[in-house]
């Protein structure tokens, strides 16, 4: 299954890839980090060729670049605009979807980890440190509007932030955490009905301006950074809605 979802992945970063003359194309070092990811493994592992089906070497352009070549490319302007360039098409067929998911899901690090960022939290049944990954959710296989932030930071303070990035009308459907009176304000303005779970949703509307031109495409809360949403979205979009 990595494998074909692989190459899925490799075979549209190619069909974003403008760079045609450099040594190590964008889609390649996108696909290295893309089998780190399908694998749940550092970017170190998917750079040495033993961790690589021999089949794949065949496919366009591809070649292994050395772990001091990707740590210096993820960074640069031409690997952003291609993952940029990625998530659009991966969410354009869903931005007229009229009901939509938000969650969050605790990600967990060890207690005694000295990071920095990390706080303690809410997490699944317990207090657990780390940090929390919140997605509204489309019928797509990309989250619509993304955000990360420390275990401490709740669920209905970071709703506002991405509830602010999103346009359009439609169903947001949320568990009891969501279902506050400042949040059901904000949703009113934006032609957004909240739906909690196990509640019979109100009729949708929508303004003269959203039946004409639709949903407008959707932003990311942090644009230009899909790589670090990349990991955390192909592995939980199967189990998001537990």
């Amino acid at each position: 299954m990595e494998r074909e979802l692989w190459l899925l992945l490799y075979h549209m970063a190619l069909s974003c890839d403008k760079l045609t003359k450099a040594r190590y194309r964008p889609a390649v070092i996108v696909g290295v980090y893309g089998w780190a990811v399908v694998h749940d493994r550092p970017v170190s592992w998917a750079c040495q060729r033993r961790n690589w089906p021999e089949a794949l070497f065949v496919e366009p352009c591809f070649c292994l670049p050395s772990q001091a070549t990707m740590s210096r490319r993820l960074r640069s302007a031409d690997i952003e605009q291609l993952l940029d360039e990625a998530s659009w098409r991966l969410t354009e067929a869903w931005v007229f979807c009229w009901v939509k998911i938000i969650d969050a899901k605790p990600l967990p690090i060890g207690g005694f980890s000295k990071d920095g960022d990390a706080r303690w939290g809410r997490g699944v049944k317990a207090l657990a440190k780390g940090y929390k990954f919140y997605a509204i959710w489309g019928a797509g296989p990309m989250p619509l509007v993304w955000g990360l932030a420390a275990m401490n930071v709740s669920e209905s303070a970071m709703a506002r932030r991405m509830l602010a990035l999103l346009e359009g009308g439609g169903y947001l459907l949320g568990d009891s955490l969501y279902d506050s009176n400042p949040l059901h304000g904000l949703a009113s303005h934006m032609v957004i009905n909240w739906w909690r779970r196990g509640k019979s949703p109100a009729p949708v509307w929508a303004t003269a301006d959203t039946r004409r031109n639709g949903c407008a495409p959707w932003t990311c809360c942090a644009r230009g950074s899909e790589k670090r949403c990349m990991s955390t979205a192909v592995i939980s979009s199967a189990t998001w809605v537990g």
